[in-house]
């Protein structure tokens, strides 16, 4: 094999490995420009059970003594339940999509829910 072939053949791997680089490339862009799409879901009969109290999960937090308000995740709603399963029950159920604990009333806001 002479010399020129062997660049020839060299030449040709390189085109190669650089085309197979570019399309990795361009498909990694590809996924990074789709967007998910975001649905928000306000009312609590069609939240799924399994996020009621997820940190997808936003509620309203009321303080009654200090007259202030502001949002708090499901994870943190459902420590304000503690040991009352019958709340509990009742909001898994979709019967109530509110709470009070002692000074606090708390009630179902959003579900953010991505696509």
């Amino acid at each position: 094999m002479d010399s020129e072939s062997k660049f020839l053949k060299n030449t040709d791997i390189e085109k190669l490995i650089e085309k197979k680089i570019e399309n990795e490339i361009q498909n990694e862009i590809k996924e990074a420009k789709k967007i998910r799409e975001t649905v928000f879901i306000s009312k609590f009969s069609d939240v799924p059970k399994n996020k009621i109290f997820s940190n997808d999960t936003t509620y309203r937090l009321f303080n009654r003594k200090t007259k202030k308000e502001c949002f708090i995740t499901g994870v943190q709603a459902e420590s304000f339940l503690g040991l009352n399963q019958s709340v509990r029950d009742d909001l898994e159920n979709a019967y109530i999509d509110n709470f009070t604990v002692n000074e606090y009333y708390i009630r179902f806001h959003v579900y953010k829910q991505d696509q």
